[in-house]
């Protein structure tokens, strides 16, 4: 599909939306003008995905990163607090675990996670060759 043809749809199909918007989510959105209006922003949504979002996305990377990174040690800090719930109700002549303090549960489960996706590429990198 040539690029102009994909424009002309986006665009109508954003009109839609924003009359649909306007139509069932009024409390939410308000566009006077009726047509013409749903037609000017639409146009102008459209135009803003094309050059204004992809600049924004840009911008934006360090921030996904950052949520991420964050989603990450989020995961595994669970992941941990759960072994240690398991392991707390085993024999403490057996087994005890315990991290230390803030910056612990941060640089515990960043190694962990890390060391388990490095062990996991490795793995299934070894099962693809064979």
């Amino acid at each position: 599909m040539s690029l102009p043809l994909r424009i002309t749809i986006r665009l109508v199909l954003t009109i839609a939306l924003v009359w649909a918007m306007q139509k069932y989510l009024d409390r939410y959105i308000f566009i006077t003008g009726g047509l013409p209006g749903w037609i000017v922003i639409g146009s102008l949504l459209t135009l803003m995905n094309l050059l204004v979002r992809p600049v924004l996305n840009a911008i934006a990377i360090p921030l996904h990163i950052l949520a991420s990174l964050l989603t990450f040690i989020i995961v595994n800090g669970v992941f941990i607090g759960i072994t240690m719930w398991i392991a707390g109700h085993l024999e403490p002549d057996l087994v005890t675990m315990d991290i230390i303090g803030f910056q612990g549960w941060i640089i515990v489960p960043i190694v962990f996670g890390a060391a388990n996706w490095v062990m996991k590429v490795m793995l299934s990198h070894g099962q693809n060759e064979g």
